[in-house]
Parts: structure tokens; sequence; C-alpha cells
């Protein structure tokens, strides 16, 4: 049917037929794109014999110079472009419908996809280019592709495609992308920074407030460009529309004046100032791991009253990501006067704030966190570069105005340790991560009550209710130890148990978090000094809320969920007895792996050290996990 609906189409109105199908449903467009992509080549495309198809690639920038590429030929010819950010064989196809045969030009954006090689493939048979060009070679998809270097073979397929009369339009300043040259029938003009390019940019001008200006040079032709875009990194895709400029016959000067019209586009480095005076540049449509230096660097460059980055969730890396986002935030805070990373792995940021200079670094799990910490800190003269993805929703933040009275600001997070009283005592606190109520008892989320209703037999503390939670102290020489089972919700724990250390006198480093874990066998014990939240959404608020992973904590491994059984139906149902059983006979060995960490601090070792003889010594060892228990998440 699909295929007869594009034949009829096709003889009779191509485009009308297929705008109409499309406005209906999004699933057509990829139907189209297998089903009619030969009709489409074989009786439109030969239609539009006098207009230049121009495709872009590239690991970035392809959507920023696509529209620059129509601004600088729109001041001359009549053409048009693929829509923003459409960069799929299935959105190529129907493009191209769009194509007037009085156009003089078209513009293609083209994408590789994250599925592996060949898509490109189909996007260059429909459009059949006479203009390519490719921007720049990055990690973007690299879990796709195994490497950078296929990545750019991919992309070298654009310019494999063009003809003998067609032009290759080649970033010069990317080895990977000026090698292509040698795989290029076509004639090769290169732009670049560098003074073989054959269109170069000198006397480049980027610091904010300013927007980008440079001169751009072609052999004995000069011409001052003045852009409208932020950020010195621009520079490539406004000399790659100027190239294209020239290799559609245009003057230096007039390429320029196509530059100077266009705006900066949404989420691509876009400047928006707000009510009260503080300057925000979005750049949230993705945060691949190698385009961060040069955002920061605009950052750094800038003029500003102060100046603040705020991160969300960085893509495309290999290796570990704790490198990768403490690497990031050392180089967030060479850049600026304020760093907040926000997301499910922003703690994993906050090792880099040990040796970061004066600028201060913070981590939030919630964007509600971050936009409460900004709104107390941004002040009028600003800037701030909101550096993510549209899933982490940084422009709630621009949408949180700045409190007006500094002293409304909320209290600042709990430092990771705590200020000794005069006398020396210290205080350590034991916290069991839970729900309040009956119905939860013996279910995932509460092993880690069994473990501290242990530790409170076994000193003779009792249990009483206060400031939230219910508390159980143990004094020994020289201070205090603090069993604590907090009232509410266990993803709550972290706002409470903040609370809870400033009243007596605790912080990160002086708490264990006694916890569930899913990446565990059944009655496995696992102890750790600091790290991530392993997807506990409970440890989760704590590290959001103390701001550190200093945090130490013992796992009790409950397994996890049965094969359909949702995870948040898992952790607050009964264990099953067979695991409940194992989960139960761990609870010793737990309660002497808290004990065993609370003893490395000083000057609290030896009598917790003796206590956890004595609870050993009191109880047979537990049933030893199997040695197939998967790792600790």
């Amino acid at each position: 049917m699909v295929q007869a609906l594009v034949r009829a189409a096709a003889a009779l109105n191509a485009r009308r037929a297929v705008h109409v199908l499309m406005r209906r449903q999004e699933w057509y467009a990829k139907r189209l794109a297998g089903a009619a992509a030969g009709s489409i080549v074989r009786v439109y495309r030969p239609l539009l014999r006098h207009c230049e198809f121009i495709a872009v690639t590239g690991s970035c920038g392809k959507t920023t110079t696509k529209e620059l590429i129509a601004g600088v030929l729109g001041t001359r010819f009549r053409g048009g472009k693929s829509r923003e950010g459409y960069n799929q064989h299935y959105h190529t196809a129907t493009s191209l419908l769009r194509v007037r045969p009085s156009d003089r030009f078209n513009v293609q954006e083209v994408g590789i996809g994250k599925f592996g090689a060949g898509m490109i493939d189909v996007a260059l048979r429909l459009i059949r280019p006479t203009i390519g060009v490719v921007t720049a070679i990055g990690s973007d998809h690299v879990s796709a592709f195994g490497s950078i270097d296929a990545i750019a073979r991919e992309k070298r397929k654009l310019v494999e495609s063009l003809p003998p009369h067609g032009t290759a339009i080649l970033n010069a300043d990317d080895p990977r992308v000026l090698a292509m040259r040698a795989h290029c029938a076509a004639r090769v003009l290169t732009f670049g920074t560098g003074a073989r390019a054959d269109v170069r940019a000198e006397a480049i001008d980027a610091a904010w407030p300013d927007r980008l200006s440079f001169t751009a040079r072609h052999g004995a032709e000069t011409a001052r460009v003045v852009t409208q875009l932020c950020g010195g990194h621009w520079v490539a895709p406004a000399l790659a529309a100027l190239t294209v400029g020239v290799a559609m016959g245009m003057r230096l000067a007039d390429a320029a004046v196509g530059l100077r019209g266009v705006p900066p586009f949404a989420n691509r480095m876009e400047p928006v100032v707000r009510d009260d005076g503080v300057a925000f540049v979005f750049d949230d449509a993705k945060t691949p791991s190698w385009t961060i230096p040069a955002t920061f660097a605009f950052v750094r460059q800038a003029r500003a009253r102060r100046r603040c980055i705020v991160v969300g969730t960085i893509s495309d890396y290999t290796g570990n990501s704790d490198r990768m986002y403490a690497s990031a935030a050392k180089e967030a805070l060479r850049s600026a006067d304020h760093v907040v990373f926000v997301g499910s792995r922003a703690s994993k940021s906050l090792p880099a704030g040990r040796d970061g200079g004066p600028a201060s670094l913070h981590a939030f799990y919630a964007i509600d966190s971050a936009c409460e910490h900004l709104a107390g800190l941004l002040r009028p003269g600003d800037l701030v570069l909101l550096k993510g993805t549209p899933a982490d929703r940084l422009r709630r933040i621009f949408a949180t105005p700045a409190r007006a009275d500094p002293a409304a600001a909320p209290r600042p997070h709990a430092p990771a340790v705590a200020q000794r009283p005069p006398d020396g005592r210290w205080v350590q606190a034991v916290i069991a991560l839970g729900n309040p109520g009956e119905r939860f008892r013996g279910t995932p989320h509460n092993v880690g009550w069994d473990v501290v209703d242990l530790l409170a037999r076994h000193f003779g503390a009792g249990w009483s209710e206060e400031d939230g939670a219910w508390i159980a102290p143990v004094p020994l020489d020289g201070g205090t130890l603090l069993l604590l089972k907090p009232r509410c919700n266990v993803n709550r724990t972290g706002a409470a148990l903040r609370a809870l250390g400033a009243r007596h006198g605790f912080a990160a480093a002086d708490c264990v978090l006694v916890h569930d874990d899913l990446g565990l066998e059944p009655g496995a014990v696992r102890a750790r000094e600091r790290g991530n939240d392993g997807g506990h959404n409970g440890v989760r608020s704590v590290l959001d809320a103390f701001a550190t992973i200093e945090v130490r904590r013992v796992k009790v491994g409950v397994g996890r969920p049965p094969e359909g059984t949702p995870v948040a139906d898992f952790v607050l149902a009964p264990l099953p007895a067979e695991r409940a059983a194992r989960v139960s006979a761990a609870v010793t060995a737990a309660a002497g792996r808290v004990l065993t960490l609370l003893a490395l601090r000083e000057p609290a070792h030896r009598p917790l050290r003796e206590a956890r003889e004595r609870l050993e010594a009191a109880a047979p060892p537990p049933e030893p996990p199997s040695a197939a228990s998967s790792p600790s998440r």
C-alpha cells in the first residue's frame, strides 16, 4: 500500500502527497524511507538537475554549519535546507520532496546513526550531493563503531560519493578530516585557522559578552566577519559556510554578509539574559566528552562578574566514568568561579574539588536541589553555562529566579567533616536506611534496620524518638556512637540526616550507612569507605545532601528481583523465605563490618574493636555467600 501510494504520488504530485502523510504520523516517515527511496531517486530527483545539493556531516557542528550555509547562500540564491537536527535517512527521504525544481541549492544534514555502519549510504544515495562538507571527527557514537577512526571511515563515505565535478569542503584543522582528501575524486577546498587552509580565519575574537568575529582570508580576498554566535569554537562552522559560498562562486565579502544575519541556535550556545540580569548560555542539546574543553574555554575567556558552569549528563566517552567526570570537573574548576554537576553521576565529579583551587564545586542528584542552590547564589552580572542534555532539564535553573535577599538563601550543604567540640569528643553515626512502619519489616529496603537493632542490643542501648528519628546513643571512651533509624521514606534520608547531623555534631565523614544492595547475592556483605550511590535512591539522597562521596557504607546483598518483578515492588515487599534466611544470617557479619569501619577512625578504635570481638564471639558466623555473587553496584 505504501509503495503504491508513493508511485502514485510521484506520478501526480510527490511533494504535496507526502507532506500530507508526514503531518499525520511520524511512523509513516520511516516506512516511506525504506519503501519509497528508489521511487524518489528514480522519479523526482532527476527533475532537480539545476539544484546544487550540499551534504554536511561530522561529529559536531552539523546543524550549525547547515544553518550558516543556508544563511550565506540565501543572500544570493533561492534554496532550502533540512529541518534542524533531522539527519537520518528517513528524514532525508521526505526532506528531498520539499525541494522545488526552481531551487538553486539545498543543504542536507547527514548523520551516521547510533547503530553501526550503513545508514549514511542510504542518505547519500538519495541526496547524490555535489558539495560535501565534513566539520570534525570526534567520539560521538564511539560505542557503536568501536573507535574514532572507524567513525572517520564512515563519514568519509560522503567525500567518496562526490562526483568529479563536485567539491569537498574539509576542515584542515582536523587531521582525520584532512586525510579524507586522499579518497576524493572531486575538487577539494579546505578551511581552518592554519596557514595552509584555503579559507582561513585570523584575528579571532569571541570573549563574552562579545560575539564571534574574525578576519577571513581566501587568496587575495579578505573580509571582516561578524556573527551572532557565542564562543570561538564556532569559527570552524562559520569558515565551512564561507567556503561553500566560495565554491558556489560568491565573493568572500558577500558571504560574510550572510553570516551576520544568522541568529544563535536553540540549545547550541544559545544566549539568554534573564530579567534579573543573570546571563545564561544554553548548550544543552548534547554533551559528548570531547566537546567539553572548547565550551569551558568560552567561560574561561568570558568577561563577567562571576562565571558559573552547570554540567548534566556527559556522553560518548570510553573508559571509567569516575575518571571522566573528575576530569571534566577539573577542567570546569579551571574555567569558572562556581561549578555545579547535576544528575545520577554528579557525585563522580566531587574528587576534583580537593585540589580544584578557589572555585567551589557542588554535586546534586536532583535538579530541584541544584535550582535551590543556584537561586541563593546567582546575582546580576553573572554568566551561567548550562552544559547537558534535554533529559537533564537544566533549563529549570533559568526558570528559578535568584533570591533578592542573600540572607533568605537556603542553608548550604553540611560540610564533609564536622567541627569537633572544644573538649575533643568525637561523634560517629550508624544510619540504617529504610522505611518506617510495621508493614515494611522484613523487606529488602529495611535490612539495615536489623543490623542497627542488633548493635543496639549488643551495646544495651535503648531507642528513643527525637528529631524525626529513632536514636540509640552509645557512650564510649572519648565520644559517642549514635545508632539512627530516620523516620522518613528511604529516598528522603539525605535531608533528614543533614538536619540530624547539624543537631548532633556529625557530618558525612562521621557516618556509616547500612543498606540493601540488589547487585549482591542474598546474604553477601560488602563494606566501602567511599563511592557513588550504585543505583540506590536512599544512598543517592545522602550523597546529594552532603555533596560528597566520602560516606562509608555497609551493604547487605538481597539479590535481584525475580524476572518480571519491578524493582520498586521487590524492595517494598517481604523477602521470599529462602532469601530471608540467608539475609538474616548475614546480619551479624554486617554489624561486625560496621564496627570495623568505625574502629578505623581515631580515637574510637580501641572500644569499638573490643565491641566487635565481643559481638563475633557471641554469635556463630553467618553462612558464607556463594563465590558466584555478582559485583557490588
